[in-house]
């Protein structure tokens, strides 16, 4: 049937975010995913540009949890929305929920050069301190190559395939992580070029990630658009077992 707005949400079905009602010197900026909880609350995962920093480290990972009826929820965070700033510049790509609650982002720390960044909080919003992935892209450089993520994937076990973008030079190439549920690297998963825990693919022309997903034996299809000038674009998609 014909779709219509639901009233019942929001304003007569629309919903404007105003950053300063969550009272944190922040300002909201693009919303890049959004995922729907089994209670039928909402987190919108974002990037906030904070007021404090200088412009090389300003943009911040950040959160918002609305209820289902498009209220700010304020037992998520700080007044329904929580900030993460690394200490360094971010962008923000994905947002996942794992059976558990917890919440998984993922993007790119952009400072220096593209780093992979993964932040895993609790369904409260508070940081899992469990969650490691941080520490092992700031400080083994070797197991963590750069590039910058775009999608997170939670597998049934809740360990992650996390895919990404690199570039060297005119060649891009899309990059998957094998993430434990603890935030280290596997190892059983098998690379090329990087050592165990990525796959790095052929170099391929200029393209953009679209989505991914993970089949049940375990290979992962990423699709992608690239490129062909003159406002053409074509579509891609390629399996990695």
């Amino acid at each position: 049937g014909q779709k219509v707005f639901d009233k019942n949400f929001g304003f007569n079905g629309e919903l404007f975010i105003n950053n300063k009602e969550n009272a944190q010197d922040a300002h909201l900026s693009p919303i890049r995913s959004i995922s729907v909880l089994p209670d039928g609350k909402v987190l919108i995962g974002c990037r906030y540009k904070l007021s404090s920093e200088s412009y090389e480290t300003k943009f911040a990972f950040g959160v918002i949890k609305l209820q289902q009826n498009g209220a700010i929820d304020s037992s998520f965070g700080i007044y329904g929305a929580r900030i993460f700033h690394p200490g360094f510049g971010v962008d923000f790509n994905s947002i996942q929920v794992q059976g558990d609650g917890k919440i998984l982002l993922a993007g790119t720390i952009t400072t220096l050069r593209p780093i992979p960044h993964l932040v895993r909080l609790l369904p409260d919003g508070q940081l899992d301190s469990s969650f490691h992935f941080n520490n092992l892209a700031r400080t083994d450089a070797d197991n963590i190559p750069s590039a910058e993520l775009h999608r997170a994937l939670v597998l049934p076990d809740s360990s992650y395939k996390v895919i990404g973008k690199r570039s060297l030079g005119s060649d891009n190439h899309i990059v998957v992580f094998a993430v434990r549920k603890n935030g280290n690297l596997d190892t059983t998963f098998n690379a090329r070029e990087f050592g165990s825990g990525s796959y790095l693919s052929p170099a391929l022309l200029n393209f953009e990630i679209l989505d991914a997903v993970e089949h049940s034996n375990h290979s992962t299809t990423v699709t992608a658009s690239r490129n062909l000038g003159n406002g053409k674009h074509t579509y891609f998609s390629m399996r990695i077992a």
